[in-house]
């Protein structure tokens, strides 16, 4: 928004880098996050632990094909992705309904993107 309202950069890039500064030391000082950003790049080895969650959507989605096993019909919200019914919600939706409704819902977020620029 102060880039649309034409405020120069050099007002923005210290506020920015010092951000940024301060987001990297705070994850490298900082196990448990760092643990999760290193499950996240290599989700193989890390299945078992830190990175169960993302593991099990990722196999959910896959089990989903294009148009998805059945409403309530998913396998993987019956325990095995933990918190499925929060921010992993995306998963459980790609397994019951498929590559359909995920590309569905991610087209609807862009339309809400673009209708949210032009207002």
């Amino acid at each position: 928004m102060l880039l649309l309202a034409g405020v120069r950069w050099s007002y923005l890039i210290p506020p920015v880098v010092a951000a940024g500064c301060a987001l990297a030391y705070s994850l490298i000082h900082d196990p448990m996050r760092m643990g999760r950003i290193m499950s996240w790049t290599n989700l193989e080895a890390t299945r078992h632990g830190t990175g169960l969650q993302a593991y099990e959507a990722m196999v959910a989605l896959g089990a989903g094909g294009l148009t998805g096993l059945g409403l309530g019909n998913g396998r993987q919200k019956l325990g095995f992705v933990p918190e499925n019914h929060t921010d992993f919600i995306f998963s459980i939706i790609g397994e019951e309904l498929g590559l359909i409704a995920t590309l569905t819902v991610i087209v609807l977020f862009a339309v809400l993107f673009v209708c949210g620029l032009r207002i």
